[in-house]
């Protein structure tokens, strides 16, 4: 798709992306853009998601302030991490992590989530919900192929 993007407007024998003008690699990119737009959102989305998880983790765990973060929203995180909900939270999640059962029992191997959802509505001849999918690879199946609690 990114080749597609950029030779209807390869006019000039560049040799590298950084001799195309810039107003030719955004008019390139808004070519490309409509197609990927929600796929790159979400991506930027889990990445953010972990990444800010992460860096906030660090900073409770070290008792540091990091020096991205100012002065007032410390103060303001280090009062919600000292609360008994967020203690309360954290338990359950250091519990959850820890068990070998209970939780979410994921069944469906190495397969993606998406890669179970097109399979079962192969299968099945019509689209699937997150749901069906997500019932088929989170409980155990019992000898007689039936899915359990």
């Amino acid at each position: 798709m990114v080749a597609e993007s950029i030779t209807p407007f390869f006019n000039d024998s560049w040799g590298r992306w950084k001799e195309f003008m810039y107003n030719i690699r955004e008019k390139i990119w808004n070519q490309f853009k409509p197609c990927y737009e929600n796929k790159i959102n979400s991506i930027f989305e889990r990445n953010a998601r972990i990444r800010v998880t992460k860096m906030l983790f660090e900073a409770r765990k070290s008792n540091k302030k990091p020096c991205w973060l100012r002065e007032d929203i410390w103060v303001k995180s280090l009062e919600k991490w000292n609360t008994p909900e967020f203690k309360k939270k954290c338990e359950r999640g250091k519990a959850a992590r820890a068990s070998i059962k209970g939780g979410s029992l994921h069944t469906g191997g190495s397969m993606s989530f998406p890669g179970h959802k097109r399979k079962m509505t192969k299968l099945k001849g019509e689209e699937v919900f997150n749901v069906e999918v997500f019932e088929e690879t989170h409980k155990k199946r019992n000898k007689d192929g039936t899915r359990g609690e």
